[in-house]
């Protein structure tokens, strides 16, 4: 229960990112803040880098969250450790691009050169790090007893549902060339819209998985997003998906689409 609530402060904090969660943006980002300490991703970093993402999403190179995978595969040592661990659910992949993308203060600088942007990157770095090193001195080791496995939950929630969003959708290169954001309306067919039960969708998820619909609506709060009327072009059955996701090893599932492998998710 409290891995599944670590996931459902991380979708909050996601709202108050877009400034949707409030009418008012300083209690979108007070909490913001608040849930980046349960979900252990500094919310500053989180809303540059995620503007970006909603920005240039169907881009590749310009796109921050998928820049990575229009670069060479890494070492076969690394294809190898990837694909076991996709295969046998250990969770890395959200963890990894959590710190990979949201902790390095040089990636978010690229995107939020300002020194005002750069020092609320900082704050908001600092303010999990020292509750966290707070509650390690005050509670000692019975922290980790309770917080260790709850986290891991916390990342075996988030692999799956992370990487169904965009992952082995084919994306658009730029080959050098100026180009456009697409519309709002466009991102549509960049994005993956996972179809679970109402009640889970409602009450578990908190609708995080409506996401086509999130990238055609952005401002509107994910409690709201069920409520407009919108046909996503990629929806899948969440079984549908995971069943074939889990059957193409996680470097394929990454670094192709479903152009290259004839996989469609």
């Amino acid at each position: 229960m409290l891995g599944l609530l670590f996931f459902q402060w991380f979708v909050l904090m996601h709202g108050c990112g877009h400034r949707a969660l409030f009418a008012s943006r300083r209690l979108n980002d007070i909490f913001g803040h608040i849930a980046s300490i349960f979900c252990l991703i500094p919310y500053a970093s989180w809303q540059y880098i995620h503007a970006q993402h909603h920005r240039w999403i169907g881009w590749i190179e310009k796109d921050p969250t998928t820049r990575a995978l229009g670069e060479p595969l890494p070492s076969l040592f690394v294809q190898r450790i990837m694909n076991f661990c996709w295969r046998f659910w250990i969770p890395i992949f959200s963890l990894l691009f959590g710190v990979a993308g949201f902790w390095d203060p040089r990636r978010v600088a690229a995107v939020a050169p300002s020194v005002r942007q750069r020092r609320r990157t900082l704050i908001s770095m600092l303010l999990p790090a020292f509750v966290y090193v707070g509650l390690i001195a005050l509670i000692g080791s019975r922290f980790f007893e309770i917080w260790a496995l709850a986290f891991v939950c916390y990342l075996s929630i988030g692999d799956p549902v992370l990487l169904s969003q965009h992952v082995h959708v084919p994306l658009q290169r730029t080959s050098g060339q100026p180009v456009r954001p697409f519309s709002r309306m466009e991102q549509d067919q960049y994005s993956r819209t996972i179809i679970v039960p109402d009640w889970v969708a409602q009450w578990i998820l908190l609708q995080f998985t409506t996401h086509g619909a999130h990238h055609a609506y952005p401002n509107i709060a994910h409690y709201d997003i069920a409520k407009v009327p919108f046909e996503s072009v990629h929806a899948i059955r969440w079984s549908e998906w995971l069943t074939a996701a889990k059957g193409i090893p996680a470097v394929r599932l990454l670094y192709e689409n479903s152009n290259d492998t004839g996989v469609i998710l």
